[in-house]
């Protein structure tokens, strides 16, 4: 008698959705080089308004990247709060998610000038459009959240997730969505595209390792606020 093969998991969104938002990642990351030029690619800073530009855009990229994700998946009967895993919050699990996303904040600020170093990147883009006085900082803090929420929800929650019912392989997930992580970040230059690809691993395997996006939240959300703070 032969076996029947257990289908695999159906996927968060249609194969056409992926592709859809593959293409708008690809063309984000084209915008963002233009805008780079536009604003004086190479300065060591840019100027208040051009970063305030930064900022709203940064914000309005990522409420369109999650309304993006939100409109594939329901049409699977599928919710964001699918994507974002164990919420549980019992006090172990609470307080590891922090000591994961503090531990990583920490190995960040230790591996990434190295890492930088090693690949010879001369500019950071934190020093670029960090920010400069007290609104600028508050400002800053709600772009990190948006971008650590909408990032993670993206790539880690949809990316990572269709990718593994794909090719039912998390490790080929992990990898795939980092690549796409570094290839939307292509417009700050190969090198920090580099940078990125390591941090989307490193999100990636907390993720698959927590089954959640909550620790990778509040690291990638940590990362960025001490990143641009420190060096703004």
């Amino acid at each position: 008698m032969t076996r029947t093969p257990a289908p695999s998991p159906s996927l968060l969104a249609s194969r056409g959705h992926t592709l859809i938002f593959l293409a708008i990642l690809a063309a984000v990351a084209a915008w963002g080089a233009a805008s780079q030029q536009r604003f004086g690619g190479g300065a060591p800073a840019l100027s208040p308004a051009a970063k305030w530009a930064t900022y709203v855009s940064v914000v309005a990229v990522q409420l369109l990247l999650v309304r993006l994700v939100v409109v594939g998946i329901r049409r699977n009967g599928r919710t964001l709060r699918d994507l974002l895993g164990d919420l549980s919050t019992t006090p172990r699990r609470v307080v590891t998610d922090l000591f994961l996303a503090a531990g990583l904040l920490a190995a960040s600020l230790v591996l990434s000038p190295l890492l930088g170093a090693a690949l010879g990147i001369r500019e950071d883009v934190a020093r670029v459009i960090g920010p400069s006085g007290p609104a600028q900082i508050a400002a800053w803090i709600l772009v990190c959240v948006a971008a650590g929420a909408g990032e993670e929800l993206s790539f880690r929650g949809y990316l990572q997730g269709q990718f593994a019912r794909m090719t039912s392989s998390m490790p080929a997930a992990v990898l795939l969505q980092a690549v796409v992580f570094a290839v939307a970040h292509s417009y700050q230059g190969w090198r920090p595209a580099l940078v990125a690809g390591a941090y989307g691993l490193a999100f990636g395997a907390l993720a698959a390792a927590r089954k959640s996006l909550r620790p990778g939240i509040l690291a990638h959300t940590l990362v960025d606020v001490v990143g641009g703070i420190a060096t703004g």
